[in-house]
């Protein structure tokens, strides 16, 4: 007597296929070995939205079985929630290269968000799948806090500047992204295209000569202007984001640096561009109707660093660490208590395989060099004994001195002394500026004893919040371009930071395989890691206004970084050079919008001539 097969058929949302069909089809066939039934299919030629699981077996109660066995694997997570959010807003959401999103699909219970871009002109829809809609309602909730502290804590000013002198090359041609410059994310690595070439338009000599430069005020704070490149339009970008934000930093919390990578155009079709059109007062929207985004990327191919380090070598740089090139971790993490969370950027020292050190003496902050370092600056008598002016000219005093801060900072060295030497040495300077007399006494301190943790801490710095007051970027058919950053710097002090620091020196190798920790209260989330495999520090000290070379002097640091990124569940590194350039500037020195666009041109100028030597 043959048995009856009874069929049925229940509705899987799509985004539980996985979880049903399991690895290699695993999760088929342990379905399939339940008492009573024939066979189970997903059919998910159904829909994009639902797939239908068809269940034959002996008897309904058996098909019930089976289903249950599938709801009991997507447990707690087929709550789904929509949410509406202004486009003006989305890239807050996305956060820098998908971190801050990254970081919501991590939260407790969640399991996938989808941000539909397209559907209207004025609204993302953002779809939570998640176990409640408590859980969903907590990534909403952390969403718009993200919303509110970007748009009412910071105030950007971003100019984008055509580097092209010839300003009747108005048509702007495109080409197609290659790998000679730039290492591109995977998820940015369609549609990328470079400047090919900037050329007179057949139109340009009947468009009569217009002042093409944006004027202040017609865009939107936060979005970028293009303009043409002169002094007076880049000191002004700088007066206003200092004006913007006048009262709420020190000049000591002012740090600006020039780094050297491309501006990407995104999208779109390859295809000619016009000057004129762009930088308009509407050229932001220009760039939207012909389906465009740039970004700039500072992710350099690694054959730049043997080639910019030859270069510095003939320009007589100096390689201040070349025995000992600094390495170290940048974490960006999430602190959660509750539904309130707090974003941080924290640098450890910890080894490649991202581990605490066994041995103090691998850290670099312990390194032998930084020790003698320390010791000649504590015995030292003389403010010129401290600075190195027994043997060096008077000429390369700024050199000297920041080449031993590089050395005895007490984030960069944690022997015994170091902060010691650090007083001393910026006494020393300051002594020798006012008296230009290098054999007055030098400050005496004493050297502590040699007794040190076991272990030192992993933590070196943690910073909440970095905000940038304005960054400027060039955009030209050169083999790179340039980005000036003026960003707002300081460690934040607060108890919610000292629980962060805690944590990760107590528990960062009991992190889990997605990389969260707790501790005490807070859920921790680790993001994305950069590593500086090797930070090389070359500097010369160079005259301020090169027309006068016996006038002011600064030093030129130039950092080339090997360095390596990832989001912390990804196991593919993507390695790169970076490479950045600073005036190190005096304490107390007058920051303004004129100061700031010499300093960017200066800047420049040599970066330019770093680009030189042939490939």
């Amino acid at each position: 007597m043959s048995r009856s097969i009874v069929v049925r058929e229940y509705d899987i949302p799509s985004q539980f296929a996985g979880l049903v069909i399991g690895r290699g089809g695993s999760g088929i066939r342990e379905l399939e070995e339940i008492d009573g039934v024939f066979r189970v299919i997903l059919n998910t030629n159904f829909s994009s939205v639902v797939h239908k699981l068809e269940v034959l077996a002996i008897s309904e109660s058996i098909c019930e079985t089976v289903h249950s066995a599938v709801k009991r694997r997507f447990a707690h997570r087929s709550v789904n929630k929509y949410y509406h959010i202004d486009k003006k807003d989305i890239g807050h959401v996305f956060g820098t290269k998908g971190g801050f999103l990254s970081e919501l699909k991590k939260m407790p219970g969640i399991h996938r968000i989808f941000i539909d871009t397209k559907t209207s002109p004025d609204v993302c829809i953002m779809t939570v799948v998640g176990g409640s809609e408590e859980e969903c309602e907590a990534v909403m909730i952390r969403a718009r806090k993200k919303i509110a502290s970007s748009v009412n804590s910071i105030t950007e000013v971003y100019r984008t500047i055509i580097d092209v002198e010839d300003r009747s090359l108005d048509e702007i041609h495109l080409r197609l992204f290659g790998i000679d410059e730039c290492v591109i994310p995977e998820e940015e690595s369609n549609n990328l295209f470079l400047i090919s070439k900037f050329r007179e338009s057949p139109l340009s000599l009947s468009i009569p000569e217009m002042d093409l430069e944006s004027h202040p005020g017609t865009a939107k704070s936060g979005s970028i202007k293009f303009m043409e490149f002169n002094a007076d339009a880049l000191s002004k970008a700088f007066q206003e984001a200092l004006g913007n934000h006048k009262g709420s930093y020190s000049a000591e919390q002012l740090d600006f640096h020039l780094s050297l990578g491309k501006v990407i155009f995104s999208g779109g079709e390859m295809k000619c561009l016009q000057r004129r059109k762009l930088i308009a007062d509407t050229g932001q929207n220009y760039l939207k109707e012909n389906g465009f985004r740039i970004f700039f990327v500072p992710d350099l191919n690694l054959n730049y660093i043997g080639r910019l380090e030859k270069q510095l070598s003939l320009l007589n740089f100096e390689n201040v660490n070349k025995g000992c090139p600094e390495k170290y971790t940048i974490v960006h993490l999430t602190s959660l208590i509750g539904n309130d969370s707090k974003n941080y950027n924290v640098i450890l020292a910890v080894d490649e395989d991202l581990q605490s050190y066994t041995d103090a003496s691998q850290d670099p902050r312990l390194s032998n060099e930084k020790k003698e370092v320390v010791k000649s600056i504590i015995n030292a008598k003389t403010i010129g004994e401290v600075l190195g002016l027994t043997e060096a000219s008077p000429r390369k005093l700024k050199q000297n001195y920041y080449r031993l801060t590089l050395f005895v900072h007490p984030d960069r060295n944690l022997h015994p002394g170091a902060t010691e030497a650090y007083k001393k040495l910026n006494d020393a300077f300051d002594q020798f500026k006012s008296s230009q007399f290098d054999c007055a006494p030098a400050m005496e301190v004493s050297m502590p004893s040699d007794e040190k943790e076991e272990v030192p801490p992993k933590v070196v710095r943690v910073n909440t919040n970095m905000p940038r007051l304005c960054v400027v970027t060039t955009m030209s058919d050169k083999e790179l371009d340039f980005k000036g950053s003026l960003v707002r710097y300081e460690e934040d002090q607060d108890q919610p930071t000292k629980v962060v620091r805690d944590a990760l020196d107590s528990c960062w190798d009991d992190r889990d395989l997605e990389g969260k920790i707790s501790f005490e209260d807070h859920n921790i989330q680790v993001g994305n890691i950069k590593q500086v495999l090797e930070m090389h520090q070359w500097i010369k000290e160079i005259p301020v206004n090169e027309d006068n070379e016996a006038g002011e002097t600064a030093v030129l640091g130039v950092k080339v970084k090997k360095s390596r990124e990832k989001r912390y569940y990804d196991s593919y590194w993507k390695e790169c050079a970076e490479i950045g350039l600073k005036l190190e500037r005096e304490p107390g020195s007058e920051i303004t919008g004129e100061r700031l666009a010499n300093e960017m041109l200066l800047l420049k100028k040599w970066a330019e001539r770093l680009l030189l030597s042939p490939m």
